[in-house]
């Protein structure tokens, strides 16, 4: 018998699973990639464990003593990935969570420029900037690409000073 993993596309964490017919050794391998992808044995930063560790306070419903939503498991990876891709281009942000069970990430140049991304578990992110005296806000899609409007707007605060 050949020991196989076999990859099964889907939305969570457990992307790989070993087939029933797996050695010891296979599913050995699907557990460290399943590990992987859940950010317990990758180098984490700062903001992805302030992002970790807010996701898990946030898990159960009423979170905030009023009844909030829970922020779901797709939610999180989802926020997970997007950050990933920012750090290597854009300084840290914060991160909190809103009532509707979404991730918010934060970006303050300074008190009068801001950006604010919500992450939620489907594909739409939404964003809201602060430059001054002027903001924008809008709705775009994120599946693996960060979107042009979001660079853009994470350029303009902490690259542009108009």
């Amino acid at each position: 018998m050949t020991s196989t993993l076999r990859y099964v596309p889907a939305t969570g964490i457990d992307d790989y699973f070993p087939s029933h017919a797996t050695s010891y050794e296979a599913q050995s391998v699907g557990l460290r990639i399943s590990n992987g992808l859940d950010g317990t044995s990758k180098v984490q930063t700062p903001a992805l464990e302030e992002l970790t560790d807010t996701f898990l306070d946030c898990r159960e419903e009423g979170w905030d003593g009023y009844g909030a939503m829970p922020v779901e498991d797709a939610s999180y990876l989802r926020a997970q990935a997007f950050l990933s891709r920012l750090l290597l281009r854009f300084p840290a942000p914060t991160a909190s969570t809103t009532p509707h069970g979404s991730l918010t990430l934060e970006w303050i140049s300074n008190p009068r420029r801001r950006m604010m991304v919500s992450v939620g578990c489907d594909e739409q992110i939404a964003y809201a900037a602060v430059y001054g005296d002027q903001t924008v806000q809008g709705v775009t899609s994120f599946f693996q690409d960060i979107p042009q409007e979001i660079s853009d707007h994470l350029s303009r605060l902490y690259f542009m000073r108009r």
